[in-house]
């Protein structure tokens, strides 16, 4: 089973669209937990952890990329802090999926790694 939390608000679902390529993100667990979010205040807020692992390595990436513009840290060190990225919790629907029910985010590229290229047809 993979639990996915999904945004209520329009605008906090076009952010993930925008980042993530989805508008539902793999988190690690079915309950939230009281963490500090780096990117906000110091206060501790109820939050699930994101799941970076079951994420698309673009998603990823940019994700990265957005934390580091924000944070002003090195994109490198962004990086190893998106998986158990912690995500407010308020306003989020839950939604638990089947592994063999996941639907890839950009679909084009999975179909594109399938492609015999014309040398490989050649040979």
């Amino acid at each position: 089973m993979t639990v996915y939390v999904m945004p209520v608000e329009n605008d906090r679902r076009e952010m993930w669209e925008h980042l993530f390529g989805v508008i539902q993100l793999p988190v690690r667990s079915r309950q939230p937990r009281m963490l500090v979010q780096p990117a906000r205040d110091a206060c501790e807020r109820l939050c699930y952890e994101l799941d970076s692992h079951r994420l698309h390595p673009f998603a990823v990436a940019r994700f990265a990329h957005y934390i580091s513009t924000r944070t002003g840290l090195m994109y490198a060190d962004a990086l190893t802090l998106v998986d158990g990225w912690p995500i407010d919790a308020n306003g989020l629907i839950v939604k638990e999926t089947a592994v063999s029910n996941e639907e890839r985010p950009f679909p084009f590229f999975s179909l594109w790694k399938n492609r015999t290229s014309p040398i490989m047809r050649c040979a």
